[in-house]
Parts: C-alpha cells; sequence; structure tokens
C-alpha cells in the first residue's frame, strides 16, 4: 500500500499543478490530512496566513480521463491529533460577541472528544475535504464554495466524483 503523508499538501486545485503521487484504478493508498488549521491553534497566527485550508495531494490516477467517474472507497476515517473550532472577527454570526479571535481546542480520550468544559461527545471522524481538480484553479479553503465532506460519519464510506 502507497503513503501520502499530509506534508504534501496544496491549497488550490490547479489542473497544471505536479501530482503528489500516482495510483492505479483499484490500488489501496493512505492518506494523512492536517486540519483546516494545520494543527495551529493561534488565531493571530492563522489569521495572518494568506494561505488557508490545506488538502493533502494531488492524488493521480493513472488513466483516468474528463468524463469517467472515480469511485473512493474510505476504508477507514482515524482521528489523531485533537480538534479545533476557530471563531474569527469579521467571519460567521457571532462576531459582535467574539470580536478577537477564540479557538476552542478539544482533545480525544477514550474515542470521546472531551469540551474544554469537561462535556465529552462521541468522537465522529469526517474525511473532510475531498475534491477532483477542475480544469480552473480553485482555493481549497472551506469558505470556497467547495464541498467539505462532513457527511460520512461512518467507519467507511464510498464516494463517486467525476473527472473533469
Amino acid at each position: 500500500m502507497k503513503h501520502l503523508s499530509r506534508d504534501r499538501h496544496i491549497y488550490v486545485l490547479d489542473p497544471a499543478g505536479a501530482p503528489a503521487i500516482t495510483i492505479v484504478s483499484g490500488e489501496e493508498l493512505m492518506v494523512e490530512t492536517w486540519d483546516a488549521f494545520e494543527g495551529v491553534r493561534d488565531p493571530a497566527v492563522l489569521e495572518a496566513r494568506s494561505l488557508k485550508g490545506p488538502a493533502t495531494g494531488p492524488i493521480y490516477v493513472d488513466g483516468a480521463e474528463p468524463g469517467d467517474a472515480l469511485r473512493v472507497d474510505f476504508m477507514s476515517i482515524t482521528a489523531k491529533d485533537g480538534a479545533a473550532h476557530m471563531v474569527m472577527p469579521d467571519r460567521g454570526f457571532l462576531e459582535a460577541e467574539f470580536p478577537e479571535g477564540y479557538p476552542t481546542v478539544m482533545t480525544f480520550e477514550d474515542g470521546q472528544v472531551m469540551m474544554p468544559s469537561g462535556v465529552r461527545l462521541p468522537l465522529v471522524p469526517s474525511m473532510g475535504f475531498v475534491a477532483t481538480t477542475p480544469t480552473y484553479r480553485q482555493q481549497t479553503a472551506s469558505d470556497s464554495g467547495l464541498l467539505d465532506s462532513m457527511w460520512t460519519h461512518s467507519v467507511s464510506a464510498t464516494l463517486r466524483a467525476g473527472v473533469s
């Protein structure tokens, strides 16, 4: 099985970009990903960044042609490093209550998410952002209008996507 590290990431889907890895149809691939903030929990550091929303890849499927459909089977999704939710100035509906950036940092413990208040929630990992590269450049940030695939809250899932 091939492995693609989260250190091989992009911020723009670019049809002219070189692939981080090439696979053949049916080949298994283990992909590591960052959270939306690349592990950073300081709102000031995040706000200063011009590039946001990393996506691991791109992954080239040998032989895939425009008009083809890709089937991606997610065999498992394993959460590793904890999670964060960021309230940032001028974003969202709580900007009056939070004029400064504010992180809610969560840890994982015994298959649960531990909130700072001590509340425990079930840990339901998501594959996050998955896309095929369009015929034009497109940002990967979660506010770019692309699908952030939160619907796959299961141990395994299948995604079907068109090749452009």
